[in-house]
């Protein structure tokens, strides 16, 4: 197992540049940073916070992200509080520390911006960064700042722990002011001053672990490329910010940006803070906190048809040439009978080699050699879009077939 570096994904301009700089130039390149970002803008993401954390000889300036959860009440990361050794909790740092909202660029001026400072830091009680022997130390990386004032801003939802369903590919929304470049020769990191936003998607716990040496909880999620070779990336000034989905409710958070390897590094992926197995601390604390269950839409169709044999009818539904997938499994149970993702009209063999199947162009879905007689079975069919943001499941069948 390979293993990589654990990089926070916070800042200190100035002083910090050497630090990344020294990480990221490893192999005779420099390695680009949000990385493949678009701009951002708190029209369509009014919750967005940029914090700012001054040193206790204000030389240097920190850099986090943030989200607001309620009128007085900014979510981020637990490491945005470090002190400058980044082995302890600054336990001053409250005093010191800014929120920025309402604003497309890190500029307070900005017309229609504001700054709040901050009332209270709280730190999740099981983040230990000082305890350099722990393997998990940036579990539970998360924090919640207390603003000195209410603000008139819409919160974003957060991810409910019960309900919530994320499965591997979920395509997320990423987005921060962190570091975009590197510039090797002046010896500096470029930062964003404009928001910039990205797309990644949700990797498998143990494609997560292979390329880091601590293990990843559950309180983690990872996330990474959209396709072969992708650095889009957060970075180094994009900790504490959030990880979003696009539910039919809205969109909701389901992540906290929290740590990784060297930004930008195709096809790794970078570690989040899981809001949904973190509710009790949080509603602890905030309790005006909305949690929303994230689910995919589901459309049943009252007239299709299954069989002992699994062929499956479905006319109601008419997606001719989109992405699609399917799987089988029991009722009640994780058992995997039966799992296939390909084109409409294209024939494509499950997890077993022995069985393949055709979803005709009628979505008529034909699995040879698979008998469900006597037992009750779930079966879902679901289509992704190139640009989405959620998978979708589009029809499911629930039936106890009896001879």
């Amino acid at each position: 197992m390979s293993s990589r570096l654990m990089i926070p994904r916070y800042i200190v301009l100035l002083m910090f540049a050497s630090l990344v700089l020294s990480l990221s130039v490893v192999h005779g390149e420099v390695k680009p940073r949000i990385i493949n970002g678009s701009k951002g803008f708190t029209s369509t993401y009014p919750w967005m916070a940029s914090i700012s954390v001054i040193s206790p000889d204000g030389q240097f300036e920190g850099s986090c992200g943030g989200s607001l959860i309620a009128p007085n009440w900014v979510l981020t990361a637990a490491h945005c509080f470090l002190n400058e050794a980044g082995n302890a909790v600054d336990q001053t740092a409250v005093d010191r520390t800014t929120i920025l909202l309402n604003s497309d660029t890190k500029q307070p001026e900005e017309t229609g911006s504001f700054s709040v400072n901050a009332k209270q830091v709280i730190i999740h009680p099981s983040f230990n960064p000082d305890d350099l022997t722990s393997l998990n130390t940036e579990d539970s990386d998360i924090a919640l700042v207390e603003l000195e004032s209410f603000v008139n801003l819409p919160p974003i939802p957060l991810a409910q722990g019960s309900g919530t369903l994320l499965p591997v590919g979920t395509e997320t929304i990423i987005m921060g002011w962190g570091a975009t470049g590197i510039d090797a020769a002046q010896q500096s990191i470029n930062t964003s001053n404009s928001l910039l936003q990205a797309q990644q998607k949700t990797v498998s716990e143990s494609q997560c672990g292979f390329f880091y040496s601590n293990p990843i909880t559950k309180s983690m999620l990872c996330a990474g490329a959209i396709g072969p070779g992708d650095t889009t990336d957060t970075c180094q000034g994009d900790s504490g910010g959030p990880m979003l989905v696009n539910s039919t409710s809205g969109f909701i958070q389901v992540g906290i940006v929290s740590f990784g390897g060297i930004c930008g590094t195709p096809d790794e992926p970078a570690v989040y803070t899981r809001i949904s197995n973190l509710n009790n601390f949080i509603s602890q604390y905030v309790t005006n906190a909305v949690f929303k269950p994230v689910a995919p839409v589901q459309f049943n169709c009252t007239n299709s048809s299954l069989d002992s044999l699994l062929n499956i009818t479905i006319p109601c539904l008419n997606f001719n040439g989109q992405n699609y997938g399917a799987n089988l499994s029991l009722v009640n149970k994780t058992d995997l009978l039966w799992q296939w993702n390909g084109l409409i009209g294209a024939s494509a063999c499950g997890t077993s080699d022995t069985v393949c199947a055709t979803l005709a162009n009628d979505l008529t879905l034909t699995i040879p050699g698979i008998s469900i007689a006597g037992a009750p079975y779930t079966v879902k069919l679901s289509y992704s879009k190139a640009n989405s943001i959620n998978d979708k499941i589009i029809w499911k069948y629930l039936t106890h077939y009896a001879e």
